[in-house]
Order: structure tokens, then sequence, then C-alpha cells
């Protein structure tokens, strides 16, 4: 399990039909991946967080359309095996570390997860995790 401290961008938009879309489309045109992606609605707004390519390219893209913030976060590539959240757990725990959120994605089991959260103490829980 490898973890880095990364970029992750909070979009809020309009909830509504196609606002996911508005974003992953101005994304696709300037040729950005998303990494990682997780939403929700919240006070009648949509409220995206993504992982992308290249985070600040994506926060000028976006933020010409949109409201947008950057956190810090930790970018977790870890084998796609039974039990290895539960070792990333473990180990946040046993560091005396609080996750504030986390999301995350697969893809085919010999395929490594991508798992991104922020914690209170990112620097620590990098070290932690990656040891």
């Amino acid at each position: 399990m490898k973890g880095a401290k990364g970029t992750e961008l909070v979009v809020s938009l309009e909830d509504k039909a196609g606002a996911l879309g508005e974003i992953t489309s101005s994304l696709k045109e300037a040729g950005l991946n998303i990494r990682a992606v997780s939403g929700w609605i919240q006070e009648g707004k949509a409220v995206i967080r993504l992982v992308a390519s290249d985070s600040q390219k994506a926060k000028e893209v976006l933020s010409s359309q949109f409201e947008v913030r950057e956190a810090e976060v930790v970018v977790v590539e870890m084998p796609n095996e039974i039990g290895q959240l539960d070792n990333l757990s473990a180990a946040l725990k046993g560091a005396g570390i609080s996750m504030s959120h986390i999301y995350g994605s697969t893809s085919a089991e010999s395929q490594p997860a991508t798992l991104v959260f922020a914690s209170d103490n990112n620097d620590k829980a990098v070290e932690s995790i990656s040891a």
C-alpha cells in the first residue's frame, strides 16, 4: 500500500439533471482524467469531490464555470484484495488518525484500487500507511 498527499477539488453547482455532466464534459474537453469522484446533494446544491490527473489545470477549467475549492487529501494505491481497507483502517487507528471523509474506486481484481481520504493529520497518515 502506498499513500501520497494530493489535491482534491470540491465543486459546488446547482442541483439539476446533468450537473455532473457539466463537470465531466469540461474536464474531457481539457484532456483531463478523473481518478476518483464522489458526490451528494447538500442544501439544494450538488457537491462533487474529485481528484483529477492535473489538479491545477482542472481547477482553472472548472473555476470559470463553478464554485471550486481545493483541499489536501491522501491518495492511496492499494491492492484490490479482501482486507486491504481493513489494513488501512488499522494503520490509521494505530497512529491515532481520524478521517473526515473517504471515497474510492476499483476496477479489475488485477488492478490496484484507489482511495482518497482526508484526515486530521495527512502527513502522519501518509507516513503510517506507507511504512
